[in-house]
């Protein structure tokens, strides 16, 4: 059993990202209440302040990859000039160290070449375009090279945990359509530089059009979604185990996702693509589209099962679901044959039990409303803290749910200079390819 302390000890120089299930309030999602600031456009690259995230166009027609990065680069430096010191100062935080840095570009340095070239050229292209070359150095309020390789692989090089994840389609759905509900929570840092930062990116592409929910400068998938109405959020669910340092051959399982929604239209084409390599870090992948919504559990402790979830598969001895056409997820795997680093956690039990206990007393079908108060369920009493069973806590970052069959798109972003003041406002964020 962890306490709260031992909990953010883990945490301690880690990247964290944690998800939550939740849900837009029904009809009538609110905006931030300003007016976006003029766009800047430069080359391939447009960007547009809508006053509580930065909407990103990054279009690829007659161009290459390299290029759209170092015109993002020169557009982020135009629209946010502070973008540099805003991340350097996260690193320092979250590092504490230049020592602590080098040693974890060590696993960075060997997850790097599994990289698709365009992703690579993506990085550099705007890390060109930045002020930090290839002097390393926190706290110099610049970004090297290095240091926005370090920002777009910290889910691979450091720890992660604490994510949650909830779905309902068919007749458990009021629409009877896929409801898929996800809260990003992952730690800021003092002046809440990462709040600063969100973003959703639209990457202009052909046939490999997406859209991405996260920050800016960071170019693998938190959060995704493609012209097919296939849904992807990347949930860590720790073995605990020493990690494989170093990584040589493992791959990046959130840049391996954007492959994956580039190339594929549905949950097992999508999920095929997720099993075929390794991964420094054991994690779930919760996917949604229009037929219903699946968690690959994506074990990489030796010998373990790699496979979908779904509403009638069996769990191991002591996990209960119950519920037809609906699935959920916390940081854990439930598969038989999987790492059992469910049953003796408490943030895992709690936030697994209370989802399923509110999922059930919503009755026969749920509409966005109640899956709402699923998401936003807080349970204070459990276990003596008020986050051990929390769905919503204290990390949310941003809060969003997504309908494959239309596209419809609604998140609500963590205020970017204070903590939540009262309920989450929801902007209806546009998507189209």
């Amino acid at each position: 059993m962890f306490t709260r302390a031992q909990q953010k000890l883990r945490l301690a120089i880690a990247a964290t990202v944690v998800l939550a299930a939740f849900a837009v309030v029904a009809p009538g999602c609110g905006g931030s209440g300003s007016d976006p600031t003029p766009g800047v456009a430069v080359g391939h690259a447009q960007i547009t302040d809508f006053g509580t995230y930065y909407g990103v166009t990054l279009d690829y027609t007659g161009a290459t990859a390299r290029e759209v990065g170092a015109d993002y680069g020169r557009a982020l430096k135009a629209i946010k000039p502070e973008f540099e010191a805003l991340l350097d100062t996260y690193l320092g935080d979250m590092l504490e160290n230049d020592a602590t840095f080098a040693a974890l570009m060590h696993r960075v340095n060997a997850i790097k070449p599994q990289l698709d070239q365009q992703y690579r050229d993506e990085i550099e292209g705007i890390a060109s375009a930045l002020s930090g070359g290839s002097t390393d150095q926190l706290g110099d309020n610049q970004l090297s090279l290095n240091e926005l390789y370090m920002v777009n692989l910290a889910t691979d090089a450091l720890r992660a945990t604490q994510c949650s994840f909830a779905s309902v389609w068919g007749p458990r759905s009021a629409t009877r359509r896929t409801m898929a509900v996800r809260v990003l929570d992952w730690p800021d840092g003092p002046g809440f530089p990462l709040a600063k930062c969100q973003a959703v990116i639209h990457y202009v592409n052909g046939a490999k059009s997406i859209c991405t929910i996260g920050y800016l400068g960071h170019q693998g998938v938190l959060t995704g979604v493609n012209g097919h109405g296939l849904f992807a959020a990347v949930m860590d669910s720790a073995s605990w185990e020493p990690y494989p340092d170093p990584p040589t051959g493992r791959h990046s399982y959130t840049f391996d996702l954007r492959h994956a929604l580039e190339t594929t239209a549905t949950i097992d084409a999508a999920a095929a693509v997720m099993t075929v390599h390794r991964y420094a870090y054991c994690h779930d992948i919760a996917f949604a589209d229009m037929g219903g919504s699946s968690v690959l559990e994506n074990d990489q402790t030796e010998g373990s099962v790699r496979a979908l979830r779904t509403d009638t598969s069996a769990l191991r001895s002591g996990v209960t679901w119950g519920i037809p056409h609906a699935v959920a997820a916390v940081n854990s795997f439930v598969l038989p044959g999987t790492f059992d680093n469910h049953s003796n956690d408490p943030y895992n039990t709690c936030r697994w039990d209370n989802i399923v206990t509110q999922m059930k007393s919503k009755g026969l079908t749920i509409d966005r409303g109640e899956l709402a108060a699923v998401g936003s369920y807080r349970d204070r009493a459990a276990s003596g803290s008020e986050e051990y069973g929390d769905v919503f806590n204290s990390w949310s970052q941003m809060l969003m749910i997504f309908e494959p069959c239309t596209l419809r798109l609604d998140v609500a972003f963590h205020p970017r200079n204070s903590d939540w003041q009262g309920g989450p406002v929801f902007t209806s964020v546009p998507v189209s390819f």
